[in-house]
Parts: structure tokens; sequence; C-alpha cells
């Protein structure tokens, strides 16, 4: 039914605009978690990322709006304590 509900959106660009921010969260989810086990891994998280952004993982999570406190300033993740 995903797909078939993203076909019958098309027709509709503000509906299908409503799927946009469903992607943009299981890119931040799946760039938290790579991050995540890259860490556990004992992978420095900025090294992760520059793994990621170099290919195919490079995304705005990874690139403008990284989940890892520190990385990048002004951010929410940079301003937790």
């Amino acid at each position: 039914e995903g797909v078939r509900a993203l076909l019958s959106a098309a027709d509709h660009p503000a509906e299908l605009a409503t799927h946009v921010p469903v992607v943009q969260a299981a890119n931040m989810a799946a760039t938290a978690e790579a991050l995540a086990l890259a860490k556990r891994l004992g992978v420095h998280p900025a090294v992760m990322t520059d793994v990621l952004n170099s290919g195919s993982g490079r995304s705005w999570a990874s690139v403008t709006y990284n989940p890892v406190p520190g990385l990048i300033k002004n951010v929410p993740a940079s301003q937790v304590r």
C-alpha cells in the first residue's frame, strides 16, 4: 500500500508533500542508528560521519543536522547539556 499511496498522491502535490517529513524522519533515525552502532564498535562519530558523507549515506541529517552532540554547532543535538 505504501507505493500505491505515494503514486496516487503524485496526482495531488499537496498530499505528496505530507510524505516528505516521514522520509526525513526515517533518514534521521537511520543516521542516528548508524552513528550509535559505530560508537559502540569504537568508531568516533566524526569519522563515521565522514564515511557516511563520502558515499550514499550522505543526507540532510548527516550533513546539516547531525544527531550527535558536538559535531555541528547550533543544532538541537549540540544544545543538550
